[in-house]
């Protein structure tokens, strides 16, 4: 199974999104309704008995939920642009709760890769859809004010991905509650 760990997006944040992503004018096109910010890539095939081991770690364990900020926009690929995303402010309670799931995510048996944590909500994939660097400059520009309300999250999801022709299809098979952060003072 293509198995991923994401915080859904709250359905203001996705209305606002599909928006902008009707500015793109070219792409596949991420379904605002699907739209998310995935936290650990788990890797393309995860058995059955991983994926259980990680449902057991998760399921009442005790996360805290971090704040998150929708900010700016940018693309993957240097020479060719792959993907283009709106980001996320740097914040070190998602950092902590992402190295937190990713480990318990190993500890489960699932082989996750190892890559750097860079947060951020994919709008679009543009590789070999002819979209140039000028095209992909220009929507980044325009969007590199963007700043949406911040949010906290209520829980986390234990994302299938089903590729197909026309992109992923995402089902969600568990969610996991998130705790509200502790008042300082």
């Amino acid at each position: 199974m293509r198995l991923f760990l994401a915080i859904p997006l709250p359905e203001s944040h996705r209305e606002v999104l599909g928006r902008i992503q009707n500015d793109l004018g070219a792409g596949r096109i991420v379904d605002p309704d699907l739209l998310h910010l995935t936290l650990v890539f788990l890797g393309d095939r995860v058995s059955d008995e991983a994926a259980e081991n990680l449902h057991m770690a998760l399921d009442g364990a005790r996360l805290i939920a971090p704040k998150i900020e929708i900010q700016g926009a940018g693309h993957f690929g240097r020479e060719t642009p792959r993907a283009l995303w709106v980001g996320v402010a740097p914040n070190p309670a998602l950092t902590a709760l992402q190295s937190k799931l990713e480990r318990r995510a190993r500890d489960a048996g699932c082989d996750a890769p190892r890559r750097r944590f860079a947060p951020h909500i994919t709008l679009a994939r543009v590789r070999g859809l002819g979209l140039g660097m000028s095209e992909t400059g220009r929507f980044v520009q325009r969007h590199a004010a963007l700043r949406l309300p911040v949010f906290t999250p209520s829980g986390i999801q234990l994302m299938r991905s089903h590729l197909g022709r026309s992109g992923a299809d995402y089902e969600p098979l568990a969610t996991y509650p998130l705790q509200a952060p502790q008042a300082s003072g």
